[in-house]
């Protein structure tokens, strides 16, 4: 399987959310709502733990991927990813990449694919 990306490098077809939309897991999604209340402090319904990737035109986006200004930044450029934009790395990326390294180093290597020769 070819990997989905977001718009800032995370893999989504690696993130629970996405996985447990796509099966339509039940139990998934609660123990997913557990979980953020948990680590996040955020009331989600089970019902609620939907996505099918961020840069899908598809409603809702959950939680913050919804107002996600790397995202909203990306749509707005009519890029895929930030691996389109002159500008990377940027101010809206840096604290993701703080926490989510593996997603920098997706975006680098897209960048490096895509570079003319």
């Amino acid at each position: 399987m070819s990997k989905f990306i977001a718009a800032c490098g995370i893999v989504c077809n690696e993130c629970d959310v996405l996985l447990a939309t796509v099966t339509n897991d039940s139990e998934w999604k609660k123990r997913l709502a557990i979980q953020f209340k948990e680590q996040f402090g955020m009331d989600a319904d089970a019902e609620k733990i939907v996505c099918t990737g961020c840069m899908t035109k598809s409603e809702p986006k959950l939680g913050y991927c919804g107002e996600c200004k790397i995202r909203l930044c990306c749509i707005s450029k009519g890029f895929g990813n930030c691996s389109e934009c002159a500008d990377f790395s940027c101010d809206k990326t840096e604290e993701l990449f703080k926490m989510a390294p593996e997603a920098k180093k997706i975006i680098e290597d897209i960048k490096r694919k895509n570079r003319p020769e």
